[in-house]
């Protein structure tokens, strides 16, 4: 399970910063409370959480939120503010995650078979001061590996001129025994399979991170975007066979229309 909502709600917020920047703003709405984001994005990404190898990838971007209550997007699936304010957000989303496969690596999952598809529930939290963006999730897998993983994250969004913002981030997660065991552990079973030698992962943190999101405004309409980030798996996920590789680099770009 992949976690990726704080660094979309980061993109969401910093292209909020340059509408409203450049005249935009949440007039965008209009009367019918809908505001409506569509875009393309490519990247690279880990072929799985701890692997050496990159994998490419270009997705959609669909974000709609009606009376900045109610929300359906890409990255999160749909869900709700139950607290919406401008330093204080409060909410629950149930989306997908599409678990992990053996084809994502030939050469180091053979044998490890596949982690199911699962609805992923989440609730998550954020709050403002002084400049600062605090942020906090927890998301759980209704099914698949059955896991649980909590993340917290600091941003801190800085205006460059009128259309330029950037986003320095941090982050750390914490996951469950069930999610370490599901995507670290190998079992007896899969250790005569695959060749590994049999290792438990104990739940504890997963990972922590740096990276950067740059949001360019073109006009009042349409942004770029681009975003670097890197983590580094610790103490019982980096000491799994499965691991090639505990620095996990990612990255991607991005064009936005907001109407």
């Amino acid at each position: 399970m992949t976690i990726t909502r704080r660094k979309c709600v980061l993109t969401a917020f910093a292209t909020l910063l340059v509408a409203a920047a450049i005249g935009g703003g949440s007039a965008n709405a209009g009367t019918s409370g809908f505001d409506v984001t569509i875009g393309l994005s490519g990247g690279a990404i880990p072929r799985y959480e701890g692997s050496d190898r990159l994998t490419i990838l270009a997705l959609p971007e669909i974000d709609v939120t009606w009376r900045d209550t109610l929300f359906a997007n890409t990255s999160q699936g749909a869900g709700f503010y139950a607290i919406n304010h401008d330093r204080l957000q409060l909410g629950a989303s149930l989306g997908y995650d599409f678990g992990r496969r053996e084809r994502h690596d030939r050469q180091n999952l053979r044998g490890m078979g596949n982690i199911d598809d699962a609805a992923l529930g989440m609730v998550f939290a954020g709050y403002s001061w002084l400049g600062l963006d605090f942020s906090i999730s927890v998301a759980r897998t209704l099914g698949g590996a059955r896991g649980t993983v909590a993340e917290a994250g600091l941003a801190y969004p800085v205006l460059l001129g009128e259309r330029l913002v950037f986003v320095p981030n941090l982050s750390a997660s914490w996951a469950d025994d069930k999610h370490m065991s599901s995507y670290f552990g190998v079992s007896q079973s899969q250790a005569s399979r695959s060749g590994y030698a049999r290792y438990t992962a104990a739940a504890g943190i997963k990972d922590v991170g740096v990276g950067f999101q740059a949001v360019y405004g073109l006009n009042n309409h349409w942004t770029l975007n681009l975003g670097i980030h890197a983590s580094y798996l610790l103490d019982e996920a980096a000491e799994s066979p499965l691991v090639q590789e505990r620095l996990q680099p990612s990255g991607g770009v991005g064009i936005v229309y907001r109407r």
